[in-house]
């Protein structure tokens, strides 16, 4: 297996940290039980982990994940639990939950799962399913005319080949 590599994580900026508190902000003036209170809840689940504050990223996804009703959040609710564990090193845990999360995905929202998947199995150093996952976003993401998403699926696809030539012994 090869060396593990942090496989195109977000870095941690300031822009993130007025992220979270713009969220904040957003999800103490929405309305109880609205559908907006609901969005933030998962935003600043993301933005936490972002700031690698797995621990607070992990309860509140997992905790919302539970409850709520909407297919739309509890897709996102998951996919941000399972991009958390992986974060902070629960891959076992991870892969559940991206797997759960594919039941509640529309086909926009597979191609996140797919991209997110990818990135965890180049880190375990299994570039055949990593290749095959970020294949898999890609192919979504072209059918669905979404370009800034396909290019970000090239970028993945083309690190991933620079890594795993790297993890050959190659010097591309």
């Amino acid at each position: 297996m090869a060396k593990r590599h942090s496989f195109q994580r977000d870095p941690v900026r300031l822009e993130t940290v007025i992220k979270l508190l713009r969220n904040v902000s957003r999800w103490s003036s929405a309305g109880a039980d609205s559908e907006q209170k609901e969005w933030q809840v998962i935003l600043l689940a993301d933005n936490f982990r972002v700031l690698r504050m797995h621990g607070i990223a992990i309860g509140l996804a997992k905790g919302f994940s539970q409850k709520t009703l909407s297919s739309k959040h509890r897709f996102w609710s998951l996919h941000v639990l399972a991009t958390a564990l992986h974060y902070s090193g629960q891959v076992t845990a991870a892969e559940e939950s991206f797997m759960a999360s594919r039941q509640w995905a529309n086909r926009l929202e597979l191609s996140f799962s797919h991209q997110h998947l990818g990135k965890l199995r180049a880190e375990q150093g299994d570039f055949v399913a990593a290749d095959i996952e970020l294949r898999s976003a890609l192919h979504i993401r072209k059918a669905l005319d979404r370009p800034s998403l396909v290019d970000s699926t090239l970028s993945a696809v083309k690190e991933l080949q620079q890594l795993k030539s790297k993890a050959e012994g190659g010097f591309n």
